[in-house]
């Protein structure tokens, strides 16, 4: 028997389940000569594959010539394939059933798979507690399988890298930075000052290695798409007060009654901010005459009872 094989070459993709080549193999007959001199027997292709786990279905000829196959999921590679023709007029008389071997390759290219990571759900903070960082927050960061992570970059090995794409802040007025993971899942971000409650972040990983892998099976190059919460609790920053430097009742009036070396325009009395911030007792002088009598020093002390500085006054 005889025939002529039109491709060397079959090119398929991962993940492209069946195909069905018609015209793989032409000039089929069962007397090699183009002639059909034995137009009883019957003719049968038969197919040796080196690599058979690349296919679900292997691949056959039937015979009209046409190469149908399977490609397994997930998989690519090199297959390099003999086919021969086999009739059932057998060998008597010197006959010959066979024919020569002919051979040809299929080659199943990769798609690009998306990128995949676990999350973990929560992170919780103080307010006032300014910037973090928080190492592995993302895990089992992956741009795909193996073959899309090759130091050595062919046909079927890519070097891909994978980027964080943060898609969803539902409050950001809590952050002076807003968050953001690294590529080795490193979760970084900055609270605003006062700022307490609760946002939910949406993120997906995103690699390099492109969606036009084939128009009729493209590649994913984005995972799908995963949320964690920050929490930024409340915490009790404790009240404190407020003293001036001096008060000089000496020259007392009753439009003035005392004098003061500092004076609080907020409440037209004596308090001041304490130097650099201190928050603890600040010492106070206040000079009247003997027999002065009652004086009245409005504001003298001034305290704070919020954690956003100073808010009012009062008299201590």
């Amino acid at each position: 028997p005889g025939f002529t094989l039109m491709e060397s070459e079959v090119l398929v993709f991962e993940d492209s389940g069946g195909l069905a080549l018609a015209a793989f193999a032409e000039d089929v007959t069962s007397d090699g000569t183009g002639q059909d001199t034995e137009p009883e027997q019957s003719v049968t292709f038969e197919i040796e594959v080196d690599h058979p786990e690349l296919f679900s279905s292997p691949p056959f000829v039937t015979n009209n010539g046409t190469l149908i196959l399977t490609v397994a999921p997930d998989a690519f590679g090199l297959a390099r394939c003999a086919i021969r023709l086999r009739d059932d007029g057998g060998v008597a008389f010197d006959g010959q059933s066979v024919s020569r071997d002919a051979f040809f390759t299929i080659r199943v290219l990769p798609v690009n798979d998306a990128p995949s990571f676990g999350i973990s759900p929560l992170a919780t903070v103080d307010q006032h507690s300014g910037a973090h960082s928080i190492p592995a927050f993302a895990s089992n960061v992956a741009v795909g399988p193996p073959n899309e992570a090759c130091a050595l970059v062919d046909d079927f090995c890519r070097n891909q890298t994978a980027t964080f794409v943060v898609d969803d802040i539902s409050d950001p007025s809590l952050f002076l930075e807003l968050p953001y993971l690294g590529a080795d899942g490193t979760l970084i971000f900055a609270i605003a000052p006062y700022q307490t409650g609760g946002t939910t972040v949406t993120v997906r990983l995103e690699d390099d290695g492109g969606t036009i892998t084939s128009t009729l099976f493209p590649g994913l190059a984005t995972s799908a798409r995963s949320s964690f919460r920050i929490i930024v609790d409340l915490i009790n920053t404790g009240a404190y007060f407020r003293l001036p430097w001096a008060v000089d009742c000496s020259n007392a009036t009753a439009a003035a009654p005392c004098a003061c070396s500092h004076s609080l325009a907020e409440t037209g009395g004596c308090g001041i901010s304490n130097p650099a911030g201190m928050r603890e007792l600040v010492n106070s002088t206040v000079r009247v005459f003997e027999g002065s009598g009652a004086q009245d020093i409005t504001a003298f002390a001034t305290h704070s009872t919020t954690a956003g500085g100073f808010s009012g006054s009062s008299i201590a």
